[in-house]
């Protein structure tokens, strides 16, 4: 899966899914899931079920090197895991 995001004027207003950030960072859902519940990614939560990334707190969560991303192998391979 390739994803392109076309930046707009503003970051402050670009928001990724969970699913559009761990394809962003090559991780399971699972892995994105466990970083946002243990505060190491910012999200905001949209109603009781919807979580967004900030396209400036994705970028600061990379820039702290918190997250080294797989190789696409093993990342298609984990998420393909966590759906059975």
């Amino acid at each position: 899966m390739t994803f392109q995001h076309q930046p707009s004027q503003s970051g402050d207003l670009d928001f990724y899914t969970v699913a559009e950030t761990a394809a962003i960072l090559r991780v399971t859902l699972r892995t994105v899931f466990a970083w946002i519940q243990g505060e190491l990614l910012p999200a905001v939560r949209l109603g009781q079920k919807l979580l967004r990334i900030r396209r400036r707190d994705l970028e600061a969560f990379i820039e702290r090197g918190q997250v080294v991303p797989a190789p696409p192998e093993e990342a298609q391979g984990q998420d393909e895991q966590d759906h059975e």
